[in-house]
């Protein structure tokens, strides 16, 4: 996990939104697509970038769920920090 968020903070934001939607349409890797938006929703700021890929990416429920869980646990380290 620290690897893709290192390599997400480095890499252009539409490519990282681009990149969670082949990941989630073309190869249904649920998991993978979770981190990328989670960690782009952390770094990114400015326009309805994250707001147009989570659009495109969630298709059950607990999509939304699983990526609020990531942003949740980073949020806790960074308070108890």
């Amino acid at each position: 996990m620290d690897r893709i968020s290192t390599l997400v903070e480095k890499t252009d934001p539409k490519f990282v939104a681009q990149l969670a939607y082949v990941a989630r349409e073309e190869f249904n890797l649920r998991s993978v697509t979770h981190l990328l938006l989670s960690k782009l929703a952390q770094i990114h700021k400015g326009d309805d970038l994250v707001k147009r890929a989570l659009e495109k990416t969630i298709i059950r429920p607990d999509d939304m769920i699983e990526i609020a869980a990531l942003l949740k646990m980073k949020l806790q380290k960074i308070v108890r920090a």
